[in-house]
């Protein structure tokens, strides 16, 4: 990693911190959390701090604990490569640095074998109608507003899996497990759900589920 004064730094865990001379600070490696990468001049600390989360200078967010490159173009220009996660919320100026993302693409490995099954370069927001993803491990990914119509989705992992305003419609999600997700606003009509894992699941009255369906007869809580 090459900061802006042209200094080095090994990788780190949860909050990226560079600037000009700045060095960069090692923050909780909970993998659990999602990592927010921050840009600070190297002399000043950060104005505000919410919950334990740094926010002045907040430029992306990502689930991904792989490695991130920041790389300098020029002294106006930061190149960030790393696994992106919501584009909303994704900076591209800070002051007067111009900022550009080269997403490092997400592989879509099956749940038993660990083979790869599919590439994509974001999961939130992707359009996967129709993807084959039977067996795939998904689990505690952010699939929210993606759509997923038709997609095949037998036997895959979605524990833990987030995904509110995710378009399922039509879906084969047959003998998946879906123990903890969170079903927010999630369209699943004419849905294939025999044999699905519902225990544990959080859904809203604004999830749609197929025609006479009864979700918490299969373990499903409504969200009040």
């Amino acid at each position: 990693m090459v900061w802006r004064d042209g200094s080095r730094s090994e990788a780190i865990t949860r909050s990226t911190i560079c600037g000009r001379g700045a060095k960069p600070q090692l923050r909780s490696d909970d993998r659990t959390l999602p990592r927010h990468i921050n840009l600070r001049e190297s002399k000043r600390g950060f104005q505000s701090i919410n919950g334990g989360v740094i926010e002045d200078g907040q430029v992306f967010i990502t689930d991904d604990h792989g490695p991130i490159d920041l790389i300098w173009k020029d002294a106006t220009h930061l190149m960030i490569r790393a696994t992106l996660s919501d584009p909303a919320v994704q900076e591209h100026t800070w002051r007067d640095i111009t900022i550009t993302y080269d997403p490092v693409p997400i592989v879509i490995t099956h749940r038993e074998t660990g083979e790869p099954i599919r590439r994509v370069l974001n999961l939130w927001g992707a359009d996967l109608h129709g993807a084959r993803l039977a067996g795939a491990n998904l689990e505690r990914e952010d699939l929210s507003r993606s759509n997923l119509q038709f997609a095949d989705l037998r036997r895959a992992n979605l524990q833990h899996t987030f995904l509110k305003s995710t378009d399922l419609r039509g879906a084969n999600l047959a003998g998946a497990d879906l123990a903890s997700a969170y079903l927010d606003d999630v369209d699943l009509r004419g849905a294939n759900l025999k044999g699905v894992n519902l225990m544990l699941v959080h859904y809203t009255r604004a999830t749609r589920w197929p025609a006479g369906f009864d979700a918490p007869k299969y373990g499903a809580t409504l969200l009040n």
